[in-house]
C-alpha cells in the first residue's frame, strides 16, 4: 500500500515539472513585446526618412519641370513680342485704348488700357514682383501697315488694305499722338458689299461697322482719332506675367475675340 502511493506521487512529480517548463513565463513575454515595438520603431523610422527624402527629390524635380515650362512659354513669347509694330517705330509708346462688347446674354463689355509697346516692365510696389506685358500682332498671314487717307463715321479710306480681313483687330495711329490723342483699337468689318457701298471691305477701304457680335468698334471714341494710319494686330497676342502673392507664376492673356482671363 505504502509503495502504491510512493510511486503515484513520483509519476506526479514528474507531470508537474513537465508543466511547470512548458511555454514562456510573462517576463518573457514581456521583453518579447518590448523587442518588437523596438523593432516596429525602427522601422517606422527608416520607412519616414525614405520617404521624406522621396518627397524632397520629387518636389525639386517638380520644380524644375514648371520653371523650364516657364522659361520656355517667357521665351516664346518674348521672341515674337513686337510682330507687327515695329515695322512703324514712330507708333511705339503710343497710349492704346479700347473697349470690347460682346453681344449676347449677358452681354460683356470690357475696357482696354495699355500702351503700343512689344515688352512693357511695370516696377512691382513696395519691393514687389514686377509685371511683364508683352504685345504682338497674331497673323495667320502677314501684317503690314495700311496708309489710312481719310476717315468717315464708319471707315476708312486706305492706300491699299492689303492684308485686312473681317474680324481683324487693328489699331488707328494718329499722326501726333499723345494721352489725350491715344492709338484706338478697332474690328474691321465686312458685309460684303465690296467697292458698292462704305460698309463692305475694299482695295481703298476698311470698314469698322458698329454693333452684333464680337467688336471693338466705339466709333464716338474713334472718331476722335485722327488716324494717320493702320496696325493690323489679327487675333491680338496679349500676355501679362505676374508673380502672385502665394509665389506663383501666372500668366493673364486676351485675344480680340475674347476677354481677358488669368
Amino acid at each position: 500500500m505504502t509503495s502504491h502511493f510512493s510511486h503515484g506521487r513520483s509519476r506526479y512529480a514528474r507531470i508537474s515539472g513537465k508543466a511547470r517548463t512548458s511555454g514562456f513565463t510573462l517576463i518573457e513575454l514581456m521583453v518579447g513585446l518590448l523587442l518588437g515595438m523596438l523593432t516596429v520603431l525602427v522601422i517606422t523610422q527608416v520607412l519616414a526618412l525614405a520617404e521624406g527624402k522621396k518627397r524632397t527629390i520629387t518636389t525639386g524635380s517638380d520644380a524644375q519641370l514648371n520653371g523650364a515650362l516657364a522659361i520656355y512659354t517667357l521665351q516664346r513669347d518674348l521672341q515674337m513680342a513686337g510682330y507687327g509694330l515695329s515695322s512703324k517705330p514712330e507708333a511705339i509708346g503710343c497710349p492704346l485704348n479700347g473697349t470690347l462688347t460682346i453681344a449676347g446674354s449677358p452681354s460683356v463689355t470690357e475696357a482696354y488700357a495699355g500702351t503700343l509697346v512689344p515688352v512693357e516692365i511695370t516696377q512691382g510696389t513696395n519691393g514687389g514682383p514686377d509685371t511683364l506685358t508683352l504685345l504682338q500682332a497674331r497673323k495667320s498671314g502677314f501684317s503690314v501697315p495700311i496708309v489710312a487717307t481719310a476717315q468717315s463715321s464708319d471707315y476708312f479710306t486706305v492706300l491699299s488694305s492689303l492684308g485686312a480681313k473681317a474680324g481683324d483687330l487693328m489699331a488707328a495711329v494718329p499722326t501726333a499722338w499723345s494721352a489725350s490723342v491715344p492709338c484706338r483699337l478697332f474690328s474691321v468689318t465686312d458685309d460684303g458689299a465690296g467697292s458698292t457701298s462704305n460698309t463692305g471691305l475694299w482695295a481703298l477701304r476698311v470698314p469698322h461697322v458698329e454693333g452684333g457680335g464680337i467688336s471693338w468698334n466705339d466709333n464716338a471714341a474713334l472718331s476722335l482719332i485722327p488716324a494717320a494710319y493702320l496696325l493690323n494686330l489679327g487675333n491680338l497676342g496679349y500676355s501679362q506675367y505676374s508673380v502672385n502673392a502665394n509665389l506663383a507664376l501666372q500668366l493673364t492673356a486676351r485675344t480680340a475675340t475674347a476677354a481677358s482671363s488669368t
